[in-house]
């Protein structure tokens, strides 16, 4: 496609993105059916990759987090059409932090995830809220709770998820919970709602 985008002398004039979707975990975890929880970072971390010589720098490799959400004003934007969409929408493009080298966590990544398979035929829904150190993951599994235990992690000592923190750090869990329920009021999520506040008790 690329060299198709050259040799029409188009290359240069093309936004060209490219992205998967999530896949399995692969690893074994707590509560799951075949690897299928994107919560953790080994699904929910994707290959992100934007070409864009009229705008974009080159050789840039970003570090903080991205939300998926983000692409559409980023698209938007780079079509010049960000500005009749309204101030908070603008704000969602990332080509302003990209131009201006600002590679930090400007805002906190929720996660949502609706299982594909149930848990002893039972569905279960979890969602999960991201700051650049701590991720904070809750479940909603009311036939069998001890199966899906929510979670705590400190990704900057512990970016393999594996130390459980949510009993050594209530503090953090409930400030984390407090945010993922703004969230969802925010966006008429009312699992993420449902869930902060559990988690606020």
């Amino acid at each position: 496609m690329v060299d198709a985008l050259q040799r029409n002398n188009v290359l240069g004039n093309t936004f060209i993105i490219l992205t998967i979707e999530h896949g399995k975990t692969w690893i074994d975890r707590p509560g799951m059916v075949a690897g299928m929880s994107i919560a953790y970072d080994e699904a929910a971390r994707l290959p992100l990759i934007m070409h864009y010589p009229r705008v974009l720098p080159s050789g840039f490799s970003w570090q903080s987090g991205v939300r998926s959400v983000d692409l559409m004003p980023t698209i938007m934007h780079a079509a010049g059409l960000c500005g009749r969409l309204g101030e908070e929408f603008s704000d969602r493009s990332l080509i302003p932090d990209l131009l201006g080298d600002r590679d930090e966590w400007r805002r906190e990544i929720v996660i949502q995830n609706i299982a594909q398979r149930g848990i002893d035929g039972i569905p279960y829904e979890e969602r999960a809220l991201r700051t650049e150190r701590w991720k904070l993951i809750l479940r909603d599994f009311p036939a069998r709770p001890q199966k899906r235990v929510d979670e705590l992690y400190d990704m900057s000592s512990d970016p393999g998820e594996t130390a459980n923190l949510l009993a050594d750090c209530p503090d953090v869990a409930q400030r984390l919970a407090e945010r993922l329920a703004r969230w969802g009021d925010a966006h008429a999520d009312a699992l993420s709602v449902k869930l902060g506040q559990r988690a606020m008790i």
